[in-house]
């Protein structure tokens, strides 16, 4: 028979394998079971959630100039990497993917969803394609075409009219050389 132990809380006879072990006193087990220390666990969070949040906002209130200096010192550290970490944090937060996603959509398209291209045509890279009324991905797109697209305003109307104009042109030209 496996030895047991009586939970102080719920007072249920259960196995010493439903204790946590209580590390820092030498391994004594505690004297309530796992389900009952969470449900208490999760209640005393749950009470302390706010009085922990409004100390930490005096203390961050307090302490606004050495947090400034300690981010200023983690970002000059290495100013590359803190630039990586704000680029993902923002593709993140705006797009809902990860640089690993978007490397992934890339290589899907083999390149820039419009042209082909494998050039980025800036230093910043690639840009994430989406539209601005639901948000959706469309793909991405090297720095020529995503300017074309914004500065058309997505607009196939424009683009159209930006094509016959081109056509017109080139083709006046093609006569003048002839």
């Amino acid at each position: 028979m496996e030895p047991t132990k009586k939970c102080k809380t719920c007072g249920e006879e259960k196995p010493l394998g439903d204790y946590y072990i209580r590390k820092c006193d030498g391994g004594y087990l505690f004297s309530n079971c796992k389900k009952c220390h969470g449900s208490y666990t999760r209640k005393r969070e749950k009470e302390t959630r706010e009085v922990t949040r409004e100390r930490r906002m005096k203390w961050v209130e307090k302490n606004r100039e050495k947090i400034r200096k300690q981010q200023k010192e983690i970002y000059w550290k290495d100013v590359e990497a803190s630039r990586k970490r704000g680029r993902e944090k923002s593709i993140k937060e705006t797009y809902g993917i990860t640089q690993l996603d978007k490397a992934r959509m890339l290589k899907d398209q083999g390149g820039c969803a419009a042209c082909g291209s494998d050039n980025p045509g800036t230093v910043k890279g690639w840009h994430i394609d989406h539209c601005h009324f639901t948000g959706k991905i469309r793909g991405v797109l090297c720095h020529p075409c995503n300017a074309a697209l914004g500065n058309a305003r997505d607009s196939i109307d424009r683009l159209r009219q930006l094509i016959d104009y081109l056509t017109k042109y080139n083709e006046r030209e093609n006569r003048m050389a002839a």
